[in-house]
């Protein structure tokens, strides 16, 4: 099967965003964003893909126990709360559909039984603590200040990645300027 292309495209629910290479806010440097959703006039909100904890989830929520899954920095919002994407459709009561066979969140009760039970492919989820979120019309402000680049998702960015090192992956898929962006060192006066 041929691997789908890389490209850059305009904001919707379902695309990456890539923070700038010189973005110096400690939250969003070097990250990829899932946008989960985005509506103009209401907003955005998505999820860091590119932050892995040192924990996994089974050691962070009690009721997960066992779960082997990492553990990712999702965002600077609701940093208390656990979110997460899948790829188990609506047999998961209440998920969001976002694209294609993306989904985010459902039912915490059902997900946590089915993981019990080993009904789920781990590898069908990722969980966050926390969101990143825009108020209506700062994304867009955020662009026209070339803040972040915005391309297409591809199924592996989200479920099949080690995380670390995918938004220097990402940048040189995108070729040209990106790929000389993604070899440059993280901070260039330690160079």
């Amino acid at each position: 099967m041929a691997r789908k292309k890389r490209y850059r495209t305009k904001l919707k629910s379902g695309v990456l965003l890539l923070a700038e290479p010189f973005m110096l806010d400690p939250n969003f440097r070097r990250t990829v964003v899932y946008l989960v959703d985005y509506k103009p006039d209401e907003g955005a909100f998505g999820t860091i893909l590119n932050r892995p904890l040192e924990i996994t989830v089974g050691d962070a929520v009690e009721e997960f126990r066992g779960v082997s899954s990492s553990l990712y920095f999702g965002g600077p919002v609701q940093q208390e709360s656990l979110y997460f994407l899948h790829r188990i459709g609506d047999s998961l009561k209440s998920g969001f559909p976002i694209f294609e066979d993306i989904y985010w969140g459902g039912d915490f009760e059902q997900l946590k039984e089915r993981l019990l039970v080993e009904d789920i492919d781990e590898s069908h989820l990722r969980f966050f603590i926390g969101y990143a979120g825009w108020a209506p019309q700062q994304l867009e402000q955020e662009l026209e200040q070339n803040a972040w680049i915005v391309t297409n998702a591809l199924p592996e960015d989200i479920f099949h990645t080690e995380g670390r090192d995918l938004w220097r992956k990402i940048m040189e898929e995108l070729g040209g300027l990106y790929r000389v962006f993604a070899r440059a060192p993280d901070h260039p006066m330690v160079n």
